[in-house]
């Protein structure tokens, strides 16, 4: 049970996650069937992609499923604080839709539901008793909402905090109630685990499972371009649009005192216009772009600025995997084990990322020797089948408990 925003597809990192696990499970012979409610302005684009998707082999088939309460009823279910309460506000809408649901597992001899989509927690409190239900909570959303007041208090951005307090509360209250509900749940990182562990008050149902990367191929030729800078990824993703800002105010100047000829690339769907209008000589703001392994490959840099945010850094791997090396913040990489974040420039302060890119851009032989120890162990230690090993045990465990 995922959801999907089709104007960002393979630059999400759900979307992501659920396309290559799927592709690796179907190899090994299992069936993986994928539903989720479409977005009603790109129900057709949408229905599309994931019929390429079974045409490809990476999905077995997929579902659309049928969830829409109205607006207000949402709001008042989330701001009664408890979802149990919640859900009753909602019977009505969630019946249907667990009858559906119930009679596709039926119907499919499933083995195990796996809920992705926040939207769509409510299944796993009547479920649990009929099937396995493992919750992908993918990042831990109380946290990184923790973190996101935190930046509000510390920019001084006290009607974005007021904003956002509500929904944090909310989300505390579901990470809480379902993680104790479910089968098992996993997450993408260890920092991840242990905000969701704090919140559940225990971490005995709690996995780590990271991501994978697939390594592009055929981009040993691809030429890089001297100074080119580059910053990908979903750009309304507030941790996205306000780490390319910072960046943008307190770095680059910075940058190009020394290097003239530096070029960033702001490259990811949806930019806001707040990003749109610092389009320059030296910035391009590109929207959504269908090769991002080849605007990645070209640039000389990868830059990872993130100042807030949780979860699995998808582009922090995705740089190294198409030979880009990079500059990052200590939060872009704190997902990753210490050898790893030892081979990368890390940097926090505005001063010393403008050092460390100044010093890389004219130094390419110290980039180079630094990027192969780095991709030689990202290749290894990285792999999408290797995380399906992992994610096998935990799926295999937890239909075992299940059966009488």
């Amino acid at each position: 049970m995922v959801d999907f925003d089709y104007p960002t597809r393979l630059h999400h990192g759900g979307v992501i996650r659920f396309v290559n696990y799927s592709r690796e499970l179907l190899l090994r012979g299992h069936r993986v069937y994928l539903a989720t409610h479409f977005d009603p302005a790109y129900r057709e684009e949408s229905l599309l992609w994931f019929a390429s998707l079974r045409e490809q082999g990476i999905i077995t088939e997929f579902f659309e499923l049928s969830y829409f309460p109205q607006r207000w009823q949402f709001w008042l279910a989330a701001r009664v604080m408890h979802p149990g309460v919640g859900n009753w506000v909602l019977r009505k809408y969630q019946n249907a839709t667990t009858q559906s649901v119930k009679e596709t597992i039926s119907k499919l001899n499933i083995d195990i539901l796996i809920v992705s989509s926040r939207r769509l927690l409510f299944l796993v409190d009547t479920l649990s008793l009929y099937r396995p239900c493992l919750i992908d909570f993918c990042d831990c959303a109380s946290l990184y909402l923790a973190r996101e007041i935190q930046h509000s208090l510390n920019t001084n951005k006290y009607k974005q905090l007021l904003r956002t307090l509500p929904y944090f509360l909310s989300v505390l209250s579901e990470d809480r109630y379902y993680a104790r509900r479910s089968t098992a749940n996993l997450v993408v990182s260890p920092v991840d685990r242990r905000a969701l562990a704090r919140v559940a008050g225990s971490s005995s149902k709690i996995y780590t499972i990271l991501n994978g990367v697939k390594l592009p191929a055929q981009l040993d030729a691809t030429k890089k371009v001297p100074n080119r800078l580059i910053f990908s990824g979903n750009m309304n993703f507030p941790p996205n649009c306000t780490a390319a800002l910072w960046f943008l105010d307190n770095v680059f100047p910075l940058v190009v005192e020394q290097i003239s000829g530096a070029h960033l690339v702001l490259a990811g769907a949806n930019p806001p216009a707040v990003l749109k209008e610092r389009a320059s000589h030296n910035v391009a703001i590109t929207g959504y772009v269908e090769d991002l392994n080849y605007e990645i490959a070209c640039s000389a840099l990868y830059l990872a600025p993130l100042k807030t945010g949780s979860g699995f850094k998808n582009k922090v791997v995705e740089a190294v995997a198409n030979h880009t090396y990079l500059v990052a913040t200590s939060v872009a990489v704190e997902f990753l084990d210490e050898y790893t974040r030892d081979l990368i420039a890390v940097a926090d302060a505005p001063r010393d990322m403008a050092d460390a890119i100044i010093r890389l851009l004219r130094d390419s032989a110290a980039c180079e020797s630094q990027l192969a120890r780095l991709y030689d162990h990202i290749r290894s230690n990285f792999t999408w089948s290797k995380r399906t090993d992992e994610l096998l045990e935990i799926i295999d465990a937890c239909v075992s408990e299940s059966r009488p």
